[in-house]
């Protein structure tokens, strides 16, 4: 492969699993960086006023959902380090 095109893909490939990586580690960890999101409800009245979940009867996020995400997002963002790694290898920068 010539090494032009490898650094291009390599570049992409890193772009593409930074983004996946920041975005599920985000959607993971969402209710516990901003839970204000997710308890807003409107009364009868009309006034919207803020609920917990336990209010509202949805159960919290099962314990899988972070054991499952968090390696998964880390495994994204270490391969989007280790394409971007190559990259610079490629071009001589390191």
């Amino acid at each position: 492969m010539r090494k032009p095109l490898k650094i291009f893909l390599c570049e992409v490939v890193a772009a593409t699993l930074l983004a996946a990586g920041a975005f599920l580690l985000v959607a993971v960890y969402l209710p516990f960086v901003n839970p204000s999101l997710f308890g807003w409800v409107t009364d009868e009245h009309g006034r919207t006023r803020h609920a917990s979940p336990a209010e509202l009867g949805e159960p919290s996020q099962p314990l899988s959902y972070y054991v499952l995400g968090t390696p998964l997002s880390l495994g994204f963002l270490a391969a989007a380090w280790h394409f971007n790694l190559k990259a610079l290898r490629s071009r001589g920068e390191t």
